[in-house]
C-alpha cells in the first residue's frame, strides 16, 4: 500500500529514546486530520475520505473524566459534521490512551506508548493487527521538538503526542482498493507540529470549517531558487515553513496586508510547506525550490 506521509527526523535508537519525558496525546485544543484514498475497479475514478477529529471539551461518565472526540467531513458527506465519535482518556503514568466508542459500555485500549521493541498489543485502533510488532524505538524531531516514536517498519509508526502516521483513526470505507492512508496533520492550539503534504485534504481546510480553501494563499514564483512572495495571509500572522518530513525549517511574520517574503535560499532543493495560522485552523500551501 502506498503511503504519502513521510516522517523522518533526528533519530536516536537507544535506551535514551524510551526514557525521555512522556508527551501526552490528549489536549483540549488537539486536532487530527486523516486522508484515505480509494479506487473503484476500472477507469481512474477516485474518492478521498478526509476526516478531521478534534477534542470538544470534557464529559464525566461513571465518575471518570473523558475528553469528547468529534469528527467532521464536509468534503463528501456533511452528515459527519461535528459528529460524536468517542470518549477518550489518558493515563500518563501508564503511557496509555483509552477509548469508549459511541454506544460502548466500557473502555478499550486505544494507543499504548509504554511498549518497547517486540509485539504490540491488540487495541481498538489495531484490532485486526494481532501480529503487529514494534521493530524499533527512536526519536523524531517535529516542529515543536523531539517526540518518542514506536516504529512498525520503515515508514509506519505511532508518535507520542501525535498518533499513528497512517491515520489517527481507521478508515471507514470498504469494498474498494485502498491505495493511500495517512495522517495529514496534528495541531495543538492551532499550531501544527506534524504536517505532511496532502492530495486533497490540506491541514485544517474544508473539513468542518466552512468553505474556505487554500486558494486564499498564493506563493510566487514557484518553483524558485531563493525564495517567494506569500500573499493572502492573516495580517501580522507568524507563518512557518516546513519540510516534507514535518520539520520546521523557517518562518516569519506577515505584514499588515498579509504578505511576506519566504526565504528558501539556505535550503536544499525540494518541496516545502508554508503554514499560516487562522482561527479555523492552519492554512497551508506548498512551494518548490529548484
Amino acid at each position: 500500500m502506498n503511503n504519502c506521509a513521510v516522517v523522518v527526523g533526528l533519530m536516536y535508537v537507544s535506551a535514551a529514546a524510551t526514557a525521555q519525558s512522556y508527551r501526552p496525546l490528549l489536549s483540549a485544543t488537539a486536532t487530527w486530520q486523516d486522508e484515505n484514498g480509494w479506487e473503484n475497479p476500472g477507469p481512474n475514478t477516485y474518492t478521498y475520505e478526509c476526516r478531521r477529529y478534534y477534542i470538544d471539551g470534557d464529559s464525566i461518565v461513571d465518575g471518570i473524566t473523558y475528553k469528547v472526540l468529534r469528527k467532521s467531513d464536509l468534503m463528501y458527506d456533511p452528515w459527519y459534521l461535528h459528529q460524536f465519535e468517542a470518549l477518550l482518556r489518558e493515563d500518563t503514568t501508564e503511557r496509555r490512551v483509552y477509548i469508549r466508542p459511541a454506544g460502548w459500555p466500557e473502555d478499550q485500549l486505544f494507543y499504548d506508548f509504554s511498549v518497547g521493541v517486540g509485539p504490540y498489543p491488540v487495541t481498538y485502533r489495531f484490532d485486526d493487527w494481532d501480529q503487529l510488532t514494534v521493530t524499533a524505538v527512536d526519536t523524531v524531531v517535529l516542529a515543536d521538538g523531539p517526540h518518542r516514536r514506536l516504529r512498525f517498519g520503515p515508514i509506519q509508526g505511532i508518535i507520542e503526542g501525535v498518533g499513528y502516521t497512517l491515520g489517527f483513526m481507521g478508515s471507514e470505507l470498504t469494498g474498494e482498493h485502498h491505495w493511500m492512508e495517512q495522517l495529514v496533520c496534528h495541531t495543538v492550539a492551532d499550531s501544527a507540529d506534524y504536517l505532511v503534504w496532502s492530495l486533497d485534504c490540506n491541514c485544517g481546510l474544508n473539513v468542518g470549517m466552512g468553505d474556505r480553501t487554500s486558494s486564499d494563499l498564493q506563493v510566487a514564483p514557484s518553483p524558485t531558487h531563493d525564495g517567494c512572495r506569500l500573499k493572502g495571509g492573516k495580517a501580522n500572522a507568524r507563518f512557518s515553513l516546513h519540510a516534507m518530513d514535518a520539520r520546521a525549517v523557517g518562518g516569519g511574520i506577515c505584514t499588515n496586508e498579509g504578505n511576506a517574503w519566504v526565504d528558501l535560499s539556505d535550503l536544499t532543493p525540494g518541496i516545502y510547506i508554508v503554514s499560516v495560522p487562522d482561527k479555523r485552523g492552519p492554512r497551508v500551501i506548498r512551494v518548490i525550490k529548484e
